[in-house]
């Protein structure tokens, strides 16, 4: 009977929950994947992303994507200089017993179709006229998309899309894998980090429903499915955390790196970085240096087969200078709904990234929303547990790391970037969540409740003196081992 108690016991501990664990996992990929697989064609601003991934291959890397539909047929774009090549084109496609998809863009000049051979291309790149023959999955009806190569945001998310599509082939589920594994990773991630601060059974099990509500959370999810940049950035951000949290700051310097060359907001966790590398006794001065100069390394390093294709002086324009500007400003006025960071806790100017026509009628079944009451609640438990963050598992780190990031886009939005998206919230997402659980295991507890009741009615009682004139409020500065 002892025997089967510690046996049960084991389980109940360190099977059970990675075996829930592993079920979350299936139920996010059978979610993620199906939707994914389903919408055969580009979801919202994947146009741009996946366009400037194909063009990185055919124009950096001079490699040529493949597109073969379900008969066999071979997709090829072709450029052409004058809409009087177009006849041209269809004639040649035609004779050779292929078909023509789409012939009528509006913004550039380009004919998509679909033949049965390789042997086919040459004949279209004889054609006089023609500027370029481009194989892979159609182009968006936009104009210089064929040239795109989206220097405004960095490289390593396109590189992985154009990875998928050089391995995969040139096709929306393909395109859609990397944003599938990245997302799994973050909920294994999340898993992890909770399990290290909480411990125990405990922990396995409050891990396990931390990485369930991610997954039910709709923006989340919704990231999960499109070939965009953010959930990569979140990837590497909730990354850096983990690495933070198991005191391994070089380490967490190299992920932010990774989340800055996914997507320049990947370095809004700065803040938070530099406030535990001084706490553990790194130079302010060192400190700001590695968490600048590091992502700089990375993203030049990243962007070096651009940087060779478009030379130095273009490149540092577009990707550097323009890019600033661009990101600090308004881009448009019109299109979708631009929203506040704060909007995006209330869920105001949602972000639709698909409509699906049903009964007559568009609707949005693909939209950049999560759960809000659980993003207020967050912002309740952060608020109640401010005095004694320090008593909290992780000494308030992952509340510090969330918060510092969302504010982030708080700075950037005074700054000028006014033209905000809430699919931007993806980076902290997954961060709610962790402060979340982190924040109600602490509470849950008889004695750090009643801690914390006493401090605030003791907070309560000074400020009620305070407005009455009966105390000062001082603030001292600390300086530790320096002379004055």
């Amino acid at each position: 009977m002892v025997g089967f108690r510690s046996l049960f016991k084991g389980f109940t501990r360190s099977v059970l929950p990675n075996m829930l664990l592993f079920l979350v996992i299936l139920f996010h990929i059978y979610n993620v994947y199906s939707y994914a697989y389903y919408i055969d064609d580009y979801i919202s601003d994947e146009c741009w992303y996946v366009s400037s991934a194909r063009n990185l291959l055919v124009k950096v890397f001079n490699v040529q994507p493949t597109y073969i539909g379900s008969d066999g047929f071979l997709g090829v774009n072709v450029e052409v200089s004058d809409n009087r090549v177009i006849h041209d084109v269809i004639n040649t496609v035609l004779n050779s017993g292929g078909r023509v998809v789409k012939s009528d863009y509006s913004n550039i000049r380009l004919v998509y179709v679909e033949v049965p051979n390789v042997d086919v291309l040459s004949d279209l790149r004889s054609i006089p006229g023609v500027k370029d023959v481009v194989p892979g999955f159609r182009y968006p009806d936009s104009r210089e998309i064929t040239n795109y190569l989206n220097t405004e945001h960095p490289p390593l998310a396109k590189y992985l899309i154009a990875l998928s599509i050089l391995t995969c082939g040139d096709k929306p589920i393909c395109w859609r894998i990397p944003s599938i594994i990245a997302s799994t990773s973050i909920l294994i991630l999340i898993y992890l980090i909770i399990r290290f601060l909480v411990g125990g059974a405990t922990g396995s099990y409050l891990g396990v429903v931390a990485a369930l509500i991610t997954a039910s959370d709709t923006l989340f999810r919704s990231l999960s499915v499109v070939a965009m940049l953010d959930i990569f950035t979140s990837l590497f951000t909730v990354l850096t955390l983990y690495l933070l949290l198991k005191d391994k700051i070089y380490s967490s310097l190299t992920t932010l790196g990774l989340a800055f060359i996914s997507k320049y907001s990947g370095w809004f966790t700065t803040p938070a970085i530099a406030y535990v590398m001084i706490k553990r006794r790194i130079a302010p001065v060192n400190t700001m240096l590695l968490v600048t100069a590091i992502p700089l390394i990375m993203l030049v390093i990243s962007s070096l087969p651009l940087i060779k294709s478009l030379g130095i002086q273009r490149w540092w324009f577009e990707a550097v200078e323009n890019a600033v500007r661009w990101h600090l400003s308004i881009k448009t006025i019109s299109g979708p709904p631009a929203s506040a960071p704060w909007e995006w806790l209330l869920g105001w100017n949602s972000f639709v990234l698909h409509y699906t026509y049903v009964s007559g009628e568009w609707v949005a079944d693909l939209i950049a929303r999560g759960n809000n009451i659980l993003y207020l609640t967050t912002v309740a438990t952060t608020i109640l547990i401010l005095p004694v963050i320090s008593k909290l598992p992780d000494r308030g780190l992952v509340t510090i790391y969330t918060w510092c990031t969302f504010l982030m886009y708080v700075v950037i939005w005074l700054l000028g970037s006014k033209t905000q998206y809430s699919f931007y919230m993806v980076q902290i997402t997954p961060l709610m969540y962790t402060s979340l659980i982190i924040h109600v295991f602490w509470l849950t507890s008889t004695d750090n409740f009643r801690i914390l009741i006493r401090k605030w009615l003791a907070i309560i009682k000074y400020l009620i003196k305070w407005f009455k004139g009966e105390v000062a409020i001082k603030i001292y500065v600390k300086f530790e081992n320096v002379e004055l």
